[in-house]
């Protein structure tokens, strides 16, 4: 019985034995890992949406799981990220019309922008070495023999970025350290200075004083609530086309944008400061007097129709006098990537912020928590004030946006 025993632990063993040397024989070709690869590194540079980053964020998965290089993988429109990127091609030398560019990738004493087959040989190739790997032997290696100089032209597919939005994200990232964090105080912040917009709440407070004084408080929740939801959907599909738009051009276009982005921050801001000490005369942000009368005819209806072509007439009215705080935050979403769903669900959060006082003023006017006619007069009486807040507030937007231009962040 022992020595049947004896003899079934020695097969075991043999076995096991021989299995181990026969893993290590068929799987050494496909996963080669010298102890002098634990030293290499490649630092990758990325960004969302390039196509060509797709492309070879497969290759480099493969090749860390082939050889066991570690991929250090790196987003380009982060602060930090950017920063690093700007040191690495002032490390290794790159000039400066290949920079702006990914893919990028450094590997030891060379670099790679782009992405093509013939980037993917050097780079296997240059790790092959490193590990000791002999490519004239009779190892069932198969690596492409034609390496490429990493100081040639650009080979293979890129997507060019603007070199002004490398490391620009939300307002206020810097204080806050944190993406999420940062783009919802912008949200909030832009979306409140937006919410005490004149023209939209004059035009709301003008329907409601009317409709109270037909005495009928019902039409003024029903109309007002259509109002202020017509509002809405105008600005939210607005800002989602211009998100949209914007996000186009952003990545070859950068400078250009921000620099309108400033212009007309700058120009509207004037013209509201101008109002506080020079009110009624020259240009002004505000409603157009010749769109009174037209405004009046769908006002005087009171119909659902009619109070829906009213919003929308008050709406296009309004977007000379509205239209920069929406075009500001969606440049902010289109310079910080946000897409899809995620770009839905922040201008969403915007407009809702942008109606609260429209909501405020029509159910406080419902439910008799306030006098409109109190409101109106208060507003009237302040309205060179908040003309005064919102020009300065934009001013500082501008200076915000050309921070990076004036100082070289």
């Amino acid at each position: 019985m022992k020595f049947v025993f004896v003899k079934f632990v020695t097969f075991a063993f043999v076995l096991l034995a021989l299995v181990f040397l026969f893993s290590n024989i068929v799987f050494a070709q496909e996963n080669i890992k010298l102890e002098n690869s634990v030293d290499l590194e490649i630092n990758y540079f990325y960004m969302t949406g390039c196509s060509a980053c797709a492309q070879m964020k497969p290759f480099l998965e493969g090749i860390s799981e082939k050889y066991g290089v570690k991929i250090n993988s790196f987003e380009i429109t982060s602060p930090q990220n950017s920063k690093l990127f700007q040191v690495m091609l002032e490390d290794y030398a790159v000039p400066f019309d290949r920079r702006g560019y990914v893919p990028t990738v450094f590997i030891k004493d060379n670099y790679f922008v782009g992405f093509s087959s013939q980037i993917t040989n050097s780079v296997e190739l240059i790790i092959l070495n490193d590990l000791g790997i002999d490519l004239n032997d009779d190892s069932d290696v198969v690596v492409p023999v034609e390496p490429i100089d990493s100081n040639i032209p650009i080979t293979g597919e890129t997507t060019k970025i603007d070199a002004t939005i490398l490391g620009i994200l939300p307002i206020s990232v810097h204080l806050a350290g944190d993406t999420f964090v940062a783009l919802l105080s912008s949200t909030i912040i832009l979306a409140f200075l937006d919410s005490l917009n004149i023209c939209s709440i004059t035009v709301l407070i003008f329907l409601i004083i009317y409709l109270v004084s037909i005495g009928s408080l019902k039409k003024v929740l029903k109309t007002g609530l259509v109002f202020t939801i017509v509002i809405y959907l105008f600005y939210f599909l607005f800002m989602l086309a211009l998100s949209a738009l914007i996000s186009t051009f952003i990545l070859e276009y950068g400078f250009f944008i921000r620099m309108i982005i400033v212009f007309l921050c700058i120009f509207a801001g004037v013209l509201l400061i101008k109002d506080f000490f020079f009110y009624g005369k020259g240009l002004s942000l505000a409603v157009p007097k010749s769109a009174k009368p037209l405004l009046e005819k769908y006002l005087k209806r009171a119909t659902l129709i009619s109070t829906i072509i009213f919003a929308l007439l008050a709406s296009l009215v309004e977007l000379p006098c509205t239209a920069v705080f929406p075009l500001v935050y969606s440049t902010i979403l289109a310079e910080g990537m946000i897409v899809g769903l995620e770009r839905i669900f922040w201008i969403a959060l915007y407009n809702f912020i942008y109606v609260i006082p429209l909501l405020l003023i029509v159910f406080g006017t419902y439910f008799s928590w306030i006098n409109i006619e109190n409101i109106d007069a208060k507003i009237q009486k302040n309205k060179k004030k908040l003309k005064l807040l919102a020009g300065v507030m934009l001013v500082l937007i501008a200076l915000y946006f050309a921070l990076p231009f004036l100082v070289g962040l």
